[in-house]
């Protein structure tokens, strides 16, 4: 009897850690079971930045006696954009700070005037300004270089000897 009850204590036992198995086995499977999801979200905003460039543009010299009688004088000018992918951008060019009814014009001081043209195309057939804007998406967040091409018109004959300048500002507007 004595082996019985052995036995019988030992069944008792193993009754018990087999109960609190299953019950155990029955939580690992419902936390299992159980899930949630977490909404994830971001916003990627159209930006655009000037990244270096070309910031000067350089004519050179203009002759009014000889070379620039009959020919412009030409020059070009680059800038690099960086915009985030899917940007519109409209860039534009101010007339300069000695502009007169929508002439762009270099000084060298008081009364000291040479007109010039900006450019879109080499071609120099597109003037680049604030109404007459450049369009632009970015297919991609690489860099991009715009180039703006100018002109000293030829034949400006009464033109004194300095050296002249302007300052034009680029507007990017996304």
């Amino acid at each position: 009897m004595n082996i019985i009850k052995a036995l019988h204590g030992q069944s008792g036992f193993s009754m018990r850690w087999a109960s609190i198995g299953i019950l155990l086995y029955a939580f690992t499977i419902k936390s299992l079971a159980d899930v949630s999801n977490i909404s994830m979200s971001a916003i990627v905003v159209p930006n655009c930045q000037f990244s270096g460039g070309n910031s000067t543009m350089s004519f050179g010299s203009y002759d009014p006696t000889d070379s620039n009688v009959s020919s412009p004088l030409n020059s070009s000018a680059s800038f690099i954009l960086r915009c985030s992918q899917g940007s519109a951008a409209v860039i534009s060019l101010s007339d300069g700070l000695n502009a007169v009814n929508g002439t762009r014009r270099l000084t060298s001081g008081i009364d000291n005037y040479l007109n010039y043209n900006l450019y879109k195309d080499s071609g120099r057939s597109i003037q680049w300004n604030m109404t007459n804007t450049m369009q632009y998406t970015a297919n991609s967040s690489k860099a991009q270089t715009f180039t703006i091409y100018g002109q000293i018109p030829a034949g400006q004959v009464n033109i004194g000897v300095g050296s002249y300048s302007d300052t034009v500002t680029i507007n990017v507007t996304f």
